[in-house]
């Protein structure tokens, strides 16, 4: 019965993050007060809500020292973001953070090996 549920959910989130220059995810970047995985972490807690079925992408472009929140995306048309005021990053020197992102809209829960 969870699998059918599971099935016919849809929705719409962040599954890739593409940053310039970084081995591995749990590397730590000069200026940035979190790691590269609790970036990640914060990024997937945003909720994003779209209606059409395909992959978006879209990126954040922003100048530090200062807070990062989900209102810094630069969203495609047909995208919004529920809450703005969630935090992904903290930049503590005068640093550029570039990050590419991918926002597909699915139905079903899937597991990519």
């Amino acid at each position: 019965m969870r699998r059918v549920l599971f099935g016919e959910i849809e929705g719409t989130c962040i599954t890739r993050a593409k940053y310039e220059k970084i081995p591995h995810e749990y590397s730590t970047l000069v200026g940035i007060q979190e790691s590269v995985h609790e970036i990640l972490k914060n990024l997937k807690e945003i909720i994003l809500r779209s209606n059409l079925y395909e992959t978006r992408e879209t990126s954040i472009f922003i100048k530090g020292p200062g807070y990062v929140t989900a209102q810094d995306i630069l969203l495609p048309p047909f995208v919004e973001i529920v809450v703005n005021t969630k935090h992904i990053a903290n930049l503590t020197e005068s640093i550029n953070l570039c990050t590419g992102l991918e926002i597909p809209r699915n139905r079903g829960y899937r597991i990519k090996h």
